[in-house]
């Protein structure tokens, strides 16, 4: 590992970082709510949680260079900036969009200048790192080759597969996932009463649901549906702000056909038996694997490759969302044509059961599909 010495900050740093701290109330609600330790940074407990080799390499302050990769949202820029809150290290940020190799240069050089005239380290920290141009990959190679002890690049990327294999191999890689509903909930708790506002736990699980697993999202979501701090914010409120109140009337998944038009669970394009999502006739093969869906089908953050399984009972079911049209990157996958995503809730000492009946074959004069 490569260490770098902590030293006393400049007086110049100081006042910065009393202004940094002293963050305008006005600005937005997931910049006020940035973790700043380790012990505040929630979500990755694989990477930093007690005892794991990333969470004891800051603490020790023995860093080497490292690439963070996974979904939007899901805390990379944050640890990057608890990493350089912890080790007393100055935190530049690039992005790769918009820099090139002059700015790559520039920003070592400002380092090592740091280093030189206040002993202090910094965090050279790289968002989409993917993006780089060709020249722009040489420029950082030759520096993660020959890494000077007083910086410590951190690279942020979505799309792993597109840094070049040269630049991995020089790198430590750790994998961010998705943040669950629960611990979501409990941060978007966590800020409401610490901002002093007043909404129903059930409308902040809402909200968690919509973020998608993404932290930054949730809050962003927090702050448009709080538009009156005063307020109290119920779960119808925030349906009609988030626009879902449809999808959580929705219990059953063989109720979809009947209460959200244009979506239908049958067996169209399937194997007989085997039930499939189809949002405005768009659909996927629930028989066969597929890597890129059209439809998605997901069950609590976890894109279930085979769908053939969502007729299968599910126990403590809380709602069914349904999200019409392309998705982007969602829970990892690349949607195209809609998701529809089931949430179950934590099991409780009551036990309730529904029942359906379920008819494989021809019905009547031998014609017609298999109902469910």
């Amino acid at each position: 590992m490569v260490s770098y010495t902590q030293g006393r900050k400049p007086a110049n740093d100081l006042f910065e970082a009393a202004r940094a701290e002293r963050i305008d109330a006005n600005a937005p609600l997931a910049a006020r709510m940035r973790p700043r330790t380790l012990d505040e940074f929630i979500g990755q407990e694989a990477i930093v949680g007690p005892g794991r080799l990333l969470r004891r390499a800051i603490q020790a302050d023995r860093l080497s260079s490292l690439i963070f990769y996974g979904p939007p949202g899901t805390g990379k820029t944050t640890l990057a900036q608890v990493i350089a809150n912890t080790t007393a290290a100055n935190f530049t940020a690039l992005n790769a969009v918009l820099a090139g190799v002059k700015d790559i240069r520039a920003t070592v050089a400002e380092a090592q200048e740091r280093w030189a005239l206040h002993d202090q380290g910094t965090i050279l920290f790289v968002d989409e790192v993917h993006r780089f141009s060709g020249n722009a990959f040489d420029a950082l190679l030759k520096t993660l080759e020959e890494p000077p002890d007083h910086a410590i690049f951190v690279l942020a990327t979505t799309e792993i597969d597109k840094v070049p294999a040269t630049i991995k191999s020089r790198c430590l890689q750790f994998e961010f996932r998705r943040v669950s509903l629960r611990e979501v909930t409990d941060r978007l708790a966590y800020i409401a009463d610490n901002e002093g506002l007043s909404i129903e736990t059930a409308a902040l699980e809402l909200i968690a649901r919509e973020g998608t697993g993404s932290v930054r999202d949730s809050i962003s979501l927090l702050d448009q549906v709080v538009s009156d701090p005063e307020e109290n914010v119920t779960l119808e409120l925030t349906q009609q702000m988030l626009g879902t109140a449809n999808a959580l009337h929705v219990r059953d998944l063989t109720d979809l056909s009947c209460s959200m038009p244009n979506v239908q669970l049958d067996d169209i394009a399937t194997a007989k038996g085997v039930a499939n999502f189809s949002i405005r006739g768009l659909s996927i093969n629930s028989s066969i694997p597929s890597i890129d869906p059209t439809v998605g089908v997901f069950v609590d953050g976890m894109y279930m490759g085979i769908t053939s399984g969502v007729l299968l009972d599910i126990f403590d079911l809380e709602s069914i969302e349904v999200l019409r049209g392309p998705q982007g990157l969602l829970f990892g996958r690349n949607v195209t044509g809609g998701a529809v995503v089931i949430n179950t809730k934590d099991p409780g000492e009551e036990f309730a059961f529904s029942a359906k009946t379920v008819v494989d074959g021809r019905l009547g004069d031998g014609t017609g599909p298999n109902y469910y």
